[in-house]
């Protein structure tokens, strides 16, 4: 069995990873779900938005947590989204910086537990999007 050493005896228990622009639209069959399917698209201000089922959704493109800096900025476009926020290797690197060990994920445009899915479309469209969503991970 593995075991995990602690180099700094930090475990947060509160953070979120950011969905990858190519979470859902690399993973889903276009043919079947189209617009649908869960992806970045800019609203009328400029700045980007996730649209799922073709509106937009949400408030913001990723999470302002403490991957962003500085601190609790919210991004408006993609390119403003840190890639520590959801590069596996870029947010290693954060951690260490932070001096954080480990850390307990929670999906940030997904929901807890892909929530943000359960109620949306067709039970083929949240099946197809909780797989997508995993099969990133």
């Amino acid at each position: 069995m593995a075991t995990l050493k602690l180099n700094f005896g930090v475990v947060s228990t509160d953070e979120h990873i950011q969905e990858a622009p190519d979470t859902w639209t690399g993973r889903m069959s276009k043919e079947k779900f189209g617009d649908d399917i869960p992806h970045l698209g800019e609203i009328g201000d400029g700045t980007e938005q996730w649209f799922i089922l073709g509106s937009p959704r949400g408030e913001r493109i990723a999470s302002g947590g403490v991957a962003v800096t500085p601190k609790l900025q919210v991004p408006h476009r993609w390119e403003d989204v840190p890639k520590n926020t959801y590069v596996p290797a870029e947010r290693l690197k954060a951690m260490d910086e932070d001096q954080v060990d480990t850390h307990t994920f929670f999906p940030d445009i997904a929901g807890f537990g892909n929530a943000g899915f359960q109620k949306e479309g067709s039970e083929e469209f949240r099946l197809a999007a909780i797989q997508a969503y995993n099969d990133w991970l």
